[in-house]
């Protein structure tokens, strides 16, 4: 039983750093992809040089990589993901309105 104990706390530990270099790895990808989140929505929506300045403060774009990067992993570790931009709620909520759906299929 030990033995078993022991194989099942390696393998949770191992899950563990391989979550979070897919998710630093992600984050780093979407650092490095051109544009960011609100050159995107002004797209859609449209807006001035005022508009784009707020949305960025507004969202932290305005703050430097690392620290964006300590608050994703933060807010991930308290399961904070952030404001839905399209339905204007905690996206938690929404995913978890939509999980017994999913699991159902």
């Amino acid at each position: 039983m030990t033995r078993a104990l022991t194989i099942l706390r390696r393998r949770l530990v191992g899950s563990v750093f391989v979550l979070l270099i897919v998710v630093i790895g992600s984050f780093l990808l979407l650092e490095a992809a051109p544009g960011d989140a609100v050159d995107a929505y002004i797209v859609s929506t449209g807006g001035d040089a005022g508009m784009i300045e707020l949305l960025r403060h507004r969202w932290g774009l305005d703050q430097s990589e690392l620290t964006r990067l300590a608050t994703y992993l933060w807010a991930l570790l308290h399961l904070d993901l952030g404001q839905s931009v399209t339905f204007s709620r905690p996206i938690r909520d929404v995913i978890l309105e939509r999980l017994p759906t999913t699991l159902v299929l």
